[in-house]
């Protein structure tokens, strides 16, 4: 009866400390895990940041009379022109991207 007893006690000790092992592991990887997406979110935050200054550069108003200017655009159709006043950058589906001024 004893080597019953002590046979339970062994069984639960081992069953413990895999559990305490699974678990201190599972704790880890979570560690390893937030680290690497920490230094995700910096590098897709540097790439937004890079991707804002191109935007701006590439819709600088000198920048859009040269192009327009290469389409050969003049003054009088660029002013009859303007961008829509409703909706949000990139939703096609609610609003077309340029509406002729009438």
């Amino acid at each position: 009866m004893a080597i019953k007893r002590y046979l339970v006690l062994v069984t639960a000790l081992v069953g413990m400390g895999l559990g305490t092992v699974w678990w201190k592991t599972c704790a880890v990887q979570m560690g390893y895990r937030a680290v690497r997406l920490e230094r995700e979110l910096g590098r897709v935050d540097e790439e937004e940041r890079i991707e804002d200054w191109k935007l701006i550069g590439l819709t600088s108003p000198t920048n859009v009379r040269k192009v327009a200017g290469g389409m050969g655009l003049s003054a009088e159709q660029r002013e009859a022109t303007k961008a829509a006043e409703t909706g949000r950058r990139g939703d096609q589906a609610r609003r077309p991207a340029v509406a002729a001024r009438r």
